[in-house]
């Protein structure tokens, strides 16, 4: 530490002091000036500087006052001339000091909320059981979600439904055997709150104001998406009715939890384990209920590979080459 340094200095300087008094020199300070610069130096950097300015004069006076009588020791004054390493370290010091700062955004939207959000979508998609159109060609009329949020989102994962359940697309009505639409009765999400304690409260005292902070012994924060959505079919040319799906209505929630002021503990649909502050904690949880697989339909959220790929051209063979690739070549 740059303090004990000189204080070892101003130590010289009172043990310097001690000789010369024994020996009859020049009138020194006495050892309590000594004792004092060093607690006060050691107590407020701010004098170092004049204090170390102050070590060296008096030891350079000290070497010309009494070199010649040969009878001060000279470690002391060689102690109290040595040049200052404050400095150095000082400079040392401010050359390695820094500092960096990072840029941090948020999105319009929560992550959460969007996982929520499409979550539930999937899962009501997913309980459509579109199975009794199978083999024929629809159109899907998507008009009446064109104001729904996530309507992109919605609209694509209906499409990957009918395919799912075998049915085919067409581009147009004029194409298709018959008209599917969808229709959604709610896309959105709510939060609910609770807590156990003393809420943040402004209070005023005498003309004086202040906010008293918030102090909870328990407090909940759960959050859910919602999606309901039902379609039905018809034909396109006779405008009779052909199938329709019921109403799915599908919740998914996340639950926030702090208990004497530490948290959150996240547990929820779109949390594959409990978490705390971000960290994922390995213990034991509760899994959600997934909705019942229909017999017919591919998984929306599973790999799968479908058996509709257009057969080659009889003019076309594939022939394995060299490095065991299929190559197409013309008979």
């Amino acid at each position: 530490m740059p303090g004990i340094g000189l204080l070892e200095q101003a130590t010289a300087i009172q043990a310097a002091s001690a000789d010369c008094r024994g020996l009859g020199g020049a009138a020194v300070e006495s050892d309590k000036v000594g004792l004092e610069a060093a607690r006060l130096l050691a107590t407020s950097p701010s004098v170092m500087s004049p204090f170390c300015s102050f070590v060296n004069r008096v030891g350079l006076s000290l070497r010309g006052s009494f070199a010649a009588t040969q009878e001060v020791p000279a470690c002391h004054l060689q102690a109290a001339a040595r040049p200052g390493g404050l400095f150095v370290a000082v400079a040392i010091a401010i050359c390695l000091t820094g500092c960096g700062t990072t840029k941090w955004t948020d999105s319009a939207r929560s992550a959460t909320e969007q996982l929520l959000t499409s979550d539930a979508i999937e899962r009501a998609v997913m309980q459509v059981d579109a199975t009794p159109l199978a083999g024929r060609k629809a159109f899907l009329d998507v008009s009446p979600l064109d104001k729904t949020n996530d309507s992109s989102y919605l609209q694509s994962s209906l499409r990957h439904q009918l395919l799912a359940c075998g049915v085919g697309l067409a581009e147009s009505k004029a194409d298709a055997e018959v008209v599917v639409e969808a229709r959604a009765g709610a896309i959105g999400t709510n939060r609910d709150e609770l807590m156990v304690g003393l809420p943040q409260t402004n209070l005023t005292v005498a003309g004086f104001g202040g906010m008293l902070p918030e102090m909870s012994l328990a407090k909940r924060t759960d959050q859910e998406a919602v999606a309901k959505l039902s379609l039905f079919a018809y034909d396109r040319e006779t405008g009779m009715p052909v199938w329709q799906s019921g109403v799915q209505n599908v919740a998914s929630r996340t639950h926030d939890r702090w208990y004497f002021g530490a948290g959150p503990f996240k547990t929820g649909d779109v949390t594959e384990s409990p978490r705390f502050a971000g960290i994922r904690l390995r213990m034991p949880t509760f899994r959600r209920q997934e909705p019942a697989e229909l017999a017919d339909a591919v998984k929306l959220t599973k790999p799968h590979l479908y058996d509709t790929l257009p057969p080659l051209p009889e003019d076309i063979s594939p022939v394995l080459t060299a490095a065991g690739d299929a190559d197409g070549t013309r008979k």
